[in-house]
């Protein structure tokens, strides 16, 4: 019974980390025209300046009118500052 639900349990969070890898596809090939066979070879000032033009047109937040490349680095990078900081601590 244990292994059943822990065996649904990762069932439905893989389903559920697919379901978001493939609308991080979709927003990245329908709003930022990014190709899937370009991404690799792309520098991340290119993918931020992407983002910028797409905020002003759509608002990707709901806090901030506008972001720049600084706000969006920052809230990407928000959870693994907070691990840094529980390790140095």
């Amino acid at each position: 019974v244990i292994f059943s639900v822990y065996w649904l349990w990762n069932a439905v969070d893989s389903l559920l980390v697919l379901s978001q890898s493939w609308q991080m596809s979709t927003f990245y090939s329908q709003r930022l025209e990014i190709e899937d066979e370009k991404l690799p070879m792309m520098q991340w000032h290119e993918v931020l300046e992407r983002l910028v033009k797409v905020q002003k047109k759509v608002q990707l937040c709901v806090v901030k009118d506008f972001r720049d490349s600084l706000d969006i680095t920052n809230r990407i990078m928000r959870k693994e500052n907070y691990m840094i900081a529980m390790v140095n601590t």
